[in-house]
């Protein structure tokens, strides 16, 4: 498979982002660069109006902000295939210490990627890339799962994870379900709730036991 987007960010961490946290989303964005070129017709999309071979470089760029937002995007090469270059702003706390996991990281990477695509279609008149079908990825080698657990043997979260796994699979195909732990501090719960509003409507909630406390799952309707 010939990758048609690459994710890139500085290797110096970002002024007041967490260090730690930050490596690892890199590590993350990797794993979403991988997931977005076999999840997307990219290279056709790019062919209705770029030369073959064409591809899209997004420079991740955390600020200070709360959104998700282009900052530019720009085409470079006057002759031959083109290089589509996005910088995408993320808010910083996106990568905050501790570590907010690598599951959410890259189901945020992962949309925001999409934010991106939707700007340089709408930039190019050439909409968005359609999606691949899971036929297409036969043959190829698993991608890595964001959300699984460790090798270092089972967690203490192990039955809070089969639970929340149960209300996944219970959803319909409109449907997702976001986690978060309890209780959340009044900033904290301030971003569960636009990050909620973004996604979609509440159609139910759940609370899950865990070692340390509780967590809060919300159901939710993507529009």
């Amino acid at each position: 498979m010939n990758s048609w987007i690459f994710l890139s960010a500085s290797l110096t961490t970002p002024a007041g982002v967490g260090r730690v946290a930050y490596g690892q989303a890199m590590v993350v964005a990797h794993s979403v660069e991988d997931r977005v070129n076999r999840s997307f017709a990219g290279a056709a999309w790019l062919r209705q109006r770029f030369p073959a071979r064409s591809c899209v470089q997004v420079q991740l760029l955390p600020r200070d902000d709360t959104v998700v937002g282009v900052e530019y995007v720009r085409k470079k090469n006057y002759g031959g295939p083109k290089e589509i270059r996005c910088g995408l702003r993320l808010p910083a706390a996106w990568f905050a210490d501790p570590p907010i996991g690598d599951g959410l990281t890259g189901l945020r990477l992962f949309q925001a990627v999409q934010h991106a695509l939707h700007a340089i279609g709408d930039q190019y008149g050439i909409g968005v890339p359609a999606a691949v079908g899971p036929a297409a990825d036969r043959g190829r080698p698993e991608l890595e799962n964001p959300f699984r657990p460790p090798p270092s043997g089972p967690s203490r979260y192990a039955a809070a994870a089969l639970e929340l796994q149960r209300l996944a699979h219970s959803t319909r195909p409109d449907q997702m379900v976001l986690v978060a732990k309890e209780p959340p501090s009044a900033a904290v719960a301030e971003q569960h709730r636009a990050v909620i509003e973004a996604l979609g409507t509440v159609v139910a909630r759940h609370t899950v036991a865990t070692p340390d406390g509780e967590a809060e799952a919300w159901t939710i309707h993507i529009r």
